[in-house]
């Protein structure tokens, strides 16, 4: 997994970049989904790399994949 989640202030509040892009184009994240990065690369923002997964799935995904000494909760 390259890179960091880049952030951005929007109204005053920092939101992780990723999500901001996800949200223009397609309105609110709905409870229970995350957003992923398709290429793993966290900075790695355009909207045709990120897709809406559920938090189980995501988590398990990267479980699987061994993140590189990361934990996933």
């Amino acid at each position: 997994m390259a890179g960091s989640y880049k952030r951005r202030k929007v109204n005053g509040r920092c939101i992780d970049e990723h999500r901001y892009v996800w949200e223009q184009a397609h309105g609110p994240i709905p409870a229970g989904f995350e957003i992923h990065h398709k290429n793993e690369d966290r900075g790695d923002n355009r909207l045709e790399n990120l897709e809406l997964v559920e938090i189980s799935s995501h988590r398990r995904s990267h479980a699987t994949k061994g993140s590189k000494g990361r934990t996933w909760y």
